[in-house]
């Protein structure tokens, strides 16, 4: 278990409300009406500081906040990331913090050549960072469009409006990259022990897959650490390609050329990447594991991985797939260890 307080790096937070008074928060249960959560005590203390900036700014320049019922408005969401562990060290708890936050204004529009649209988000974006810069709160100022008429928080398009485009974590050993389109873990501290964790589970000189990659964290991690003597990482966002490569070039130089990304489905013919493994490393998405990645771990051949370290973050979907694996005769259970991350 890790804290219980501040713990939360990421989150995604609704606007709605009018102008004048904007509401930001989560939707109560079974409903579309924004509960405010200004002090959640589960954020980290400087997303709250974020999010209201953000209402203030909103409330300040009128920005009309969105409306289901019409698709009207300009601000739908914010995504705001903490970015706690910028240096190789171990942040103090006053470094913790006082962590700067990564701010993506869901904007709806289509894109930047959206005239009036633009021109509104521009002063948005300007103004935040004008206040958050003043005090260090506000690492960068992000734009994500998304047009239709959905309960799809996210569009396709990104823009970096101010600040760096690159926000660095080093919650274990190797430098990783995130951008605001691609997957992180919302608490960075026990996403670092259990990458310590699983890192024992790897015997040293392992070729090593990872499954369901991500920015390919863990790969790049075993990669760090000197356990893995090479690493293929899978993973279908393509977005994920540019954050992965500027990680990998902070590896050791004679490390680097073993560690590759592949952007592609974990379910398109994964016996490409399982055969001549050691150590298959999955960590899928709460629905489990793919039916053509299972169908291919139950039917290896010679050659084939030996052990299989499963991250899960879906109890239902884990308990399926390792009886499933165990049952065929193919797969037994070794260790098991949970972990309370969010």
């Amino acid at each position: 278990t890790g804290d219980v307080h501040d713990w939360r790096c990421r989150v995604r937070l609704a606007v709605r409300g009018s102008r004048i008074r904007p509401k930001i928060g989560l939707f109560e249960s079974g409903s579309h009406r924004v509960l405010p959560i200004p002090s959640c005590r589960v954020h980290h203390p400087r997303i709250n500081q974020a999010a209201d900036l953000v209402r203030q700014v909103m409330s300040d320049l009128r920005i009309n906040p969105y409306v289901e019922r019409n698709g009207e408005g300009e601000l739908r969401y914010i995504q705001l990331t903490a970015n706690t562990h910028p240096q190789p060290s171990r942040p103090t708890a006053e470094e913790y913090a006082q962590a700067q936050v990564q701010i993506a204004l869901v904007w709806n529009a289509g894109s930047m050549e959206d005239v009036p649209a633009a021109a509104r988000l521009e002063e948005c974006a300007h103004e935040v960072w004008r206040r958050g810069g003043a005090d260090a709160l506000v690492h960068s100022v992000w734009a994500n469009f998304q047009p239709a008429q959905t309960n799809t928080i996210l569009g396709r398009e990104w823009e970096c409006m101010f600040g760096s485009s690159q926000l660095w974590e080093h919650p274990h050993q190797a430098a990783i990259c995130y951008t605001p389109g691609s997957f992180m873990q919302a608490n960075t501290r026990a996403y670092g022990v259990m990458l310590d964790k699983l890192s024992k589970f790897v015997p040293k000189g392992s070729r090593v897959v990872e499954l369901y990659a991500g920015v390919g964290g863990i790969g790049l991690s075993l990669a760090q650490t000197g356990l893995a003597s090479s690493v293929c990482c899978v993973e279908i966002n393509p977005e994920v390609m540019e954050p992965f490569m500027l990680a990998r070039n902070r590896l050791p130089e004679e490390l680097q050329s073993s560690v590759s990304m592949h952007v592609d489905a974990a379910d398109n013919m994964p016996l490409r990447w399982l055969s001549g493994a050691d150590v298959v490393v999955v960590d899928p998405p709460r629905r489990g594991l793919g039916s053509e990645v299972m169908d291919a771990l139950l039917h290896l051949e010679k050659g084939g991985p030996k052990r299989l370290v499963y991250v899960s973050c879906g109890w239902k979907a884990l308990k399926r797939d390792t009886e499933l694996l165990v049952e065929s005769g193919q797969w037994r259970g070794t260790h098991a260890e949970a972990g309370q991350i969010f």
